[in-house]
């Protein structure tokens, strides 16, 4: 499912969305339930999603398609974002 969401910015040319409050809140619960998930400290987790743009390329711009997800299922998207960059968990 994740590989459906990589490059729809590129395509639909909405790669600036703004973070709001509530786009906001999702990120950081995710970054807490990638850690508690992943058994790693949460700045460990963030600084991944920042270097390789999950957070605004991935989390952001799939808000209104992500949050309706269940947690675990998000995790597992993370999971497969990192993985296809090279990153390990």
């Amino acid at each position: 499912m994740i590989y459906l969401f990589l490059n729809r910015d590129d395509h639909e040319g909405k790669g600036n969305k703004t973070m709001n409050k509530d786009i906001f809140s999702f990120v950081i619960y995710m970054i807490h339930a990638c850690a508690n998930h992943w058994k790693q400290n949460p700045s460990e987790v963030y600084r991944k999603m920042k270097s390789t743009n999950c957070i605004m390329g991935f989390l952001v711009p799939n808000y209104e398609i992500l949050h309706t997800q269940s947690t675990g299922y998000i995790i597992e998207d993370i999971r497969e974002y990192f993985e296809v960059r090279g990153i390990s968990i």
